[in-house]
């Protein structure tokens, strides 16, 4: 269920007024936790400190998300949705 959380995406400045996790074993995000951003599909990580409550991931995070695999699913799911 989607929490009301205000952030805006690094990449795309996209305000977002709530958020999701995008793994099932977190309730509530936290500082670290990665998130994607619905309107560009990229993967940000929260980060109160960063403008907008959202930083972009290092470069060892960003290999870290494409070689998981649910996290390569949510991505292959937002470009199906995308295109419709």
């Amino acid at each position: 269920m989607p929490e009301d959380m205000a952030t805006i995406c690094p990449f795309c400045d996209q305000h977002h007024e709530c958020v999701t996790a995008a793994r099932s074993d977190i309730d509530f995000p936290e500082d670290g936790d990665v998130t994607m951003c619905f309107n560009c599909g990229r993967w940000c990580i929260f980060d109160r400190d960063a403008h907008g409550g959202l930083r972009k991931p290092t470069k060892k995070e960003q290999r870290g998300f494409e070689r998981d695999a649910d996290l390569v699913k949510l991505v292959d799911a937002w470009k199906i949705v995308k295109r419709q």
